[in-house]
């Protein structure tokens, strides 16, 4: 499962109170599919239940950033990023650990690098970095923690050629009066915005792909 970072933010500020209520749903979810899901075959069925592992990761990571004003490649991303997945990294191992409370720990838990402390988990892992694909497209953000292929593109069928816009930037170029269906495309044929002078400095530094 993936938490759109892009919906984890407040008045210019990320949502740490939200952000922590969706990872204890993300991990309970999950938890719950390992008990929910018809397995191929009785073996895999056993391996899922002695480790209960699962794998909670983030999308809209750029999108983040963009809503922030801040650019991608930039050390500044770098902190918050590293910030941000301390957080989901210990509040998943929070959730996991209250869930240990109530079902038991995962079935090979005794022979774990966890059987010798004193911290219980229901899953032996909880989070991961994936690229999220088309739930990313489903959600429409971007893809796990990476930036924008492109902003604007071209995209061919047989008989059409029609001119896609990521939507966070077409928001955003309405909303500071730069939109225009000629610029999109050239956008879209310059596959950046970084030298296309009719779109903000601000905005070019920060639309990064």
């Amino acid at each position: 499962a993936s938490i759109n970072l892009a919906k984890h933010i407040k008045d210019k500020e990320i949502d740490w109170e939200k952000l922590n209520k969706s990872v204890n749903a993300g991990v309970h979810l999950l938890d719950n599919a390992i008990d929910l899901c018809n397995y191929p075959s009785t073996y895999v069925k056993h391996m899922m239940e002695k480790t209960r592992r699962i794998g909670l990761g983030i999308m809209g990571f750029a999108d983040l950033l963009i809503i922030l004003g801040i650019p991608y490649n930039s050390k500044r991303s770098l902190k918050i990023g590293e910030k941000i997945m301390k957080f989901i990294s210990y509040n998943a191992r929070e959730a996991s650990r209250k869930l240990s409370e109530k079902r038991g720990t995962f079935k090979g838990f005794d022979k774990s690098v966890y059987s010798k402390g004193k911290l219980k988990l229901r899953n032996c892992a909880c989070t991961t970095i994936l690229n999220s694909g088309y739930l990313s497209v489903i959600a429409g953000c971007s893809q796990g923690i990476e930036p924008y292929y492109a902003i604007s593109y071209l995209k061919k069928t047989n008989a059409t050629e029609n001119v896609e816009v990521i939507p966070i930037f077409e928001e955003i170029a309405n909303k500071e009066g730069f939109y225009s269906t000629e610029l999109m495309k050239k956008v879209a044929l310059a596959g950046s915005v970084s030298d296309i002078k009719e779109i903000p400095k601000k905005w070019r530094e920060v639309f990064v792909s």
